[in-house]
């Protein structure tokens, strides 16, 4: 469906043993989280840069949430000084993040040249009809309702990419966020095979577009990767009717969607 796909998966062969040998201690089955932020279109930068922090489930999301709450600077980028408590948290002997960026050149212009608005239009036409054909698959009321309502907003963000004033850049920005954390998302299922993946973003203008139409593009990409790029045993786990895990999608003070995928 896109070619950004394998390139992704390709560029982090690495990345995917690293979290592997990086959190062997923690059990397969288990709810993760990442948190995303970015940097675009700063002019005090070199590059366009898409960051994720992987969370280890090391204790309740709550009690995480807690402590960086209470231990971490309200503006880290502009402090002088880490606080003591975080420093503990983030270098304590059982690793409980990871950080993984994606770097764009700023000449790229978000790759303009590859992601057109043509064919950010042919993307979301392919991920209608995708969600159109996994909608079949699903018998509980829950998963029915979201397949609906992401075909809803996926086909008004169709409409704004044939619309002559559409936000190009913006377009491009929900394309490759999406992509990205698909990428890592799989990478989590295939290094410590979580249960449960909660994407936590940053809040910014892409989400606030179709209601976070960003998330549905994602979870198309994810299951794209997952059923295109699987590995044998994932492969053989997938013949036996085990699935992929849960994604549940937030922004603070917000809840959007949470579904199940099932086998392909």
């Amino acid at each position: 469906m896109i070619d950004l796909l394998p390139v992704l998966v390709q560029a982090t062969v690495t990345t995917q043993l690293q979290l592997k040998q990086w959190f062997a201690r923690y059990p397969a089955g288990m709810p993760w989280s990442v948190i995303s932020d970015y940097c675009i279109g700063d002019v005090n930068k070199g590059n366009d840069v898409f960051s994720f922090v992987v969370v280890a489930p090391h204790d309740k999301a709550e009690n995480i949430s807690e402590y960086i709450a209470r231990v971490a600077p309200k503006d880290l980028k502009n402090t002088g000084k880490v606080p003591l408590g975080l420093i503990q948290y983030l270098t304590c002997e059982v690793p409980v993040t990871f950080s993984v960026s994606f770097v764009t050149r700023r000449e790229d212009v978000l790759l303009r040249d590859y992601l057109s608005m043509q064919a950010m239009d042919a993307l979301v036409a392919g991920a209608i009809s995708f969600m159109h054909d996994r909608l079949a698959l699903y018998q509980h009321k829950h998963d029915i309702e979201y397949h609906e309502n992401a075909i809803r907003r996926l086909k008004a963000f169709k409409r704004e990419l044939e619309h002559k004033g559409a936000n190009a850049k913006l377009a491009r920005q929900i394309h490759l966020v999406a992509a990205m954390v698909a990428t890592l998302c799989n990478l989590l299922n295939q290094a410590v095979g979580a249960s449960v993946i909660r994407w936590i973003s940053d809040r910014d203008a892409m989400f606030e577009r179709h209601d976070a139409v960003v998330s549905d593009l994602a979870y198309v990409y994810y299951l794209t990767q997952a059923i295109e790029f699987a590995t044998p045993e994932q492969q053989i786990a997938q013949s036996h009717g085990e699935s992929l895990a849960t994604l549940v999608f937030e922004i603070p003070e917000k809840t959007a969607m949470s579904v199940t995928p099932l086998k392909s």
